[in-house]
């Protein structure tokens, strides 16, 4: 019986990765509203106590989140439309290089390829240039009009989980069926709540010291666009091991492509993985301690079917999706092998 059970509990959750993964588009912006709502749920109760109304510091709350985004985001566009045109730069570069290797190919299969990719139309680098500018034009024309979509529907929700959220929360209480189950949920809830919201403020807080701390060593190093730099640290910092990799990787592109093929070019990346070392190593564990420790091959998984599901966004989302999963399996009897699985 206890076989039959666990294999019904299996092929509900490939149901229900199956059904998240066909309905993404969906589903991403409420599970990202659903967050930024738990987030901001104690500032919006902590204006309540001043007697503001609810809907009031709801829209108070938002209207803050959405202007502070907006002025980050204004700082890096224009740094991020320079690198992305010298990116394109790079790319021409390159492919002139192949052409110039090309050039001289021996052995007439060689000769006749080059030629036909010659009697075909433009040379090499070109259909290389087009073919990326084509690219860099249907990912704008596809998904700028789906993000900016995606990005009203997460604010309006947000605000509507901010201002009723909590009714709909005491509805559902209501209709368990025993005080313990009723008491049960609650606990869940309350610890979900203070938790997540301490584990993710802490976590932002490391983030942000983290990134300025990389942003102010690249400028001392004479990188462009710093503040650039220690904004991708920061962010990618909130998806543990693989953001490392991405941003060591960046880093070290943006060292060759400034410094060129020398020494100097490893200095950046070398600052960076220096300071998430003391980040990762010291810091953290330090601030966060043992509570919301969590067993590093998991958190991978974790990180690799959220991102599958959902993309960036899941991947960033992941690890406090987690935390929350080992807080509530704490106080349900039947899911404390769940616990003992993620510590």
């Amino acid at each position: 019986m206890k076989d039959l059970r666990w294999m019904l509990s299996c092929a509900f959750l490939i149901l229900v990765c199956f059904v998240v993964y066909i309905t993404r588009s969906l589903v991403l912006p409420i599970i990202v509203s659903m967050f930024f709502a738990l987030l901001l749920n104690p500032i919006v109760n902590y204006l309540n106590r001043f007697a503001v109304p609810r809907s009031l510091s709801s829209v108070l709350t938002v209207l803050t989140l959405v202007i502070a985004l907006g002025l980050t985001f204004s700082l890096l566009v224009s740094p991020m439309d320079k690198w992305v045109k010298q990116v394109s730069k790079i790319s021409e570069d390159i492919s002139q290089k192949i052409d110039e290797v090309a050039k001289p190919l021996t052995g007439e299969a060689e000769q006749k390829w080059y030629q036909l990719s010659k009697d075909r139309g433009e040379p090499m680098s070109q259909k290389i240039k087009s073919q990326v500018s084509v690219a860099f034009m249907q990912v704008a024309t596809n998904f700028t009009p789906v993000v900016l979509f995606q990005a009203l529907t997460v604010i309006v929700l947000t605000f509507f989980f901010l201002t009723h959220g909590q009714s709909l929360y005491r509805n559902v209480v209501a209709t368990l069926p025993t005080f313990r189950h009723r008491r049960i949920f609650v606990t869940i809830g309350k610890s979900i709540q203070s938790d997540v919201s301490y584990y993710v403020l802490i976590i932002s807080v490391i983030n942000t010291g983290l990134g300025l701390s990389v942003a102010g060593a690249l400028y001392l190093l004479g990188v462009e666009d710093a503040l650039l730099w220690g904004a991708f640290a920061g962010i990618f910092n909130f998806v543990p091991y693989l953001g490392l990799f991405v941003v060591g990787v960046i880093i070290t592109g943006v060292g060759f492509i400034q410094f060129g093929d020398n020494w100097q070019a490893l200095y950046p990346v070398m600052a960076f993985l220096f300071l998430n070392g003391i980040e990762s190593q010291v810091v953290t564990p330090t601030v966060l301690g043992q509570r919301f420790q969590i067993n590093p091959l998991i958190v991978i998984l974790w990180l690799f079917v959220f991102g599958w599901l959902l993309g960036v966004v899941g991947m960033i989302l992941a690890v406090p999706i987690l935390v929350s999963c080992k807080i509530a399996s704490a106080h349900v009897p039947s899911l404390r092998n769940c616990q003992k699985l993620l510590s």
